[in-house]
């Protein structure tokens, strides 16, 4: 479900009032735990923190008008979901985020790029701190222009 929201508030405005507070108190612990140089926005219809076009001012490969998506958060039908590129591309991080809600005791519910979340109950939300925080933006800026350079050395090779 993508909103046409163009502010965050206006996103959670339109939310129903127990979605809205789901979402504002998973948005406080990521505004707590992410390097702050990532600028909170909307994008594609959702909360989205990114790389600001002022630090990579190329921006994003698929669309370069808009900045680089690092973590995005969407209501979705169903639950929220929580796009976390960096449990995407990092293995040894998407395994922190399974032990620790394992060692919470709860399910996971996690895709190949985003975690699904239903209640505030059933979210290690200190483990969700943990896996926000661990990569900054220098780190993540830095893994994303290498894929980008590795791509285009595969496609130049391939001529």
């Amino acid at each position: 479900m993508q909103s046409s929201a163009e502010t965050v508030a206006q996103y959670l405005q339109e939310l129903p009032a127990d979605r809205r507070e789901l979402m504002e108190t998973l948005r406080q612990v990521i505004g707590d735990s992410i390097d702050p140089r990532f600028v909170e926005t909307m994008q594609y219809g959702m909360i989205t923190w990114v790389i600001p076009k002022d630090i990579y001012p190329p921006g994003y490969h698929c669309k370069p008008t808009d900045c680089v998506p690092f973590l995005s958060l969407a209501s979705q039908k169903n639950a929220v979901s929580i796009y976390l590129m960096n449990v995407y591309y990092d293995k040894t991080l998407e395994s922190r985020l399974r032990q620790g809600w394992e060692a919470a005791g709860l399910r996971l519910d996690l895709g190949k790029a985003f975690l699904r979340v239903r209640r505030i109950s059933e979210t290690a939300l200190p483990v969700l701190a943990e896996i926000v925080g661990a990569t900054t933006l220098d780190a993540y800026l830095e893994h994303y222009v290498g894929v980008l350079a590795k791509g285009k050395k595969s496609a130049s090779a391939g001529k």
